[in-house]
């Protein structure tokens, strides 16, 4: 029996920005659908958890009770991912208060207009301000925690701000990520680094040591996304509902309700041959979400099926 130490959950759904590679706009019409976690349903799958991830498909500061979350889960290590264009003074002290781990803040860019080509309808200035509100917060409560995470993704609108974001990073005392876009573009059937392919491939090659997708799997051997399958056993994604969402890419449930039998949820039959899929040791079969992944589909093309190596 799979029993995860590690869990990603989405504490809410909804998102005030208008990613082109996000699915957030149409999630309602997928097993995902819109809306907040219940305090009472987040408390129960906190037994036995070591580390908690908070957010994905959704900004998690949007949720109405984010403090009393933080209080809930002060004696596991939270790491959250948002856009953080908004937060609340007491939110704020909450992150703090309660040592919440890490904040990995998705900035795209080193100006409002560089950044707003992809992250549509946020504002980097007030991004900006509340990270100096959380970094006063720490000053006051004497504490480095929150990590504070600056995660741009490359893009080639926005290549040419990168040593300028990575300097803004080092002033405001955040971590630098950089990354090539994978999020999928549903509407095209592909990934997002197809948005705006990098333009100045030496300048990034010197950044990450590949400057396309491609390139990158020559150089790791495997596509960076072929990671995420690993959630199936060591960090399955929770919906707000509940619903056992198998890894941070799906947008179908691989069935059972985590709030009412979490165990029986990790372990249910589509689960289970959805491990083997991955693994390479069964076939793809109809209702199975894996079936219908693209990085599944690239394993199957490559024959690269997954292992703890």
């Amino acid at each position: 029996m799979i029993t995860p130490r590690r869990l990603r959950i989405d504490t809410s759904t909804h998102c005030q920005l208008k990613c082109p590679a996000c699915p957030n706009k149409s999630l309602g019409e997928t097993d995902v659908g819109k809306g907040f976690i219940d305090l009472d349903d987040y408390k129960r799958l906190l037994d036995n958890i070591k580390r908690i991830e908070i957010g994905n498909w959704g900004e998690p500061f949007l949720h109405p009770k984010m403090s009393e979350l933080f209080e809930l889960s002060q004696n596991i290590k939270v790491g959250i991912l948002s856009n953080l264009n908004s937060i609340k003074d007491d939110v704020i002290e909450s992150l703090v208060r309660f040592k919440v781990d890490k904040i990995v803040v998705s900035l795209d860019g080193a100006s409002q207009t560089t950044y707003e080509q992809y992250r549509v309808n946020g504002n980097f200035e007030q991004v900006l301000r509340n990270v100096e509100k959380i970094n006063t917060m720490k000053r006051r409560f004497k504490s480095r925690f929150p990590v504070l995470v600056w995660q741009f993704l490359a893009f080639g609108f926005n290549e040419h701000e990168i040593q300028k974001a990575k300097q803004m990073a080092r002033f405001l005392n955040m971590e630098w990520s950089m990354a090539l876009p994978t999020e999928m573009d549903f509407r095209k059937g592909d990934y997002a680094c197809d948005l705006s392919p990098i333009m100045d491939k030496d300048l990034v090659r010197n950044e990450l040591g590949f400057a396309t997708l491609d390139e990158q799997k020559e150089a790791w051997g495997a596509f960076r996304d072929f990671g995420v399958c690993l959630n199936l056993w060591d960090e399955p994604s929770i919906n707000w509902d509940g619903k056992n969402l198998g890894c941070c890419t799906s947008l179908k449930e691989f069935g059972g309700n985590a709030f009412e039998d979490f165990v029986g949820s990790m372990n249910t039959e589509t689960m289970n041959y959805a491990r083997d899929m991955v693994r390479g040791r069964v076939p793809a079969k109809g209702g199975i979400p894996c079936s219908d992944c693209l990085a599944y589909k690239m394993m199957e093309r490559d024959g690269t099926w997954l292992t703890r190596d």
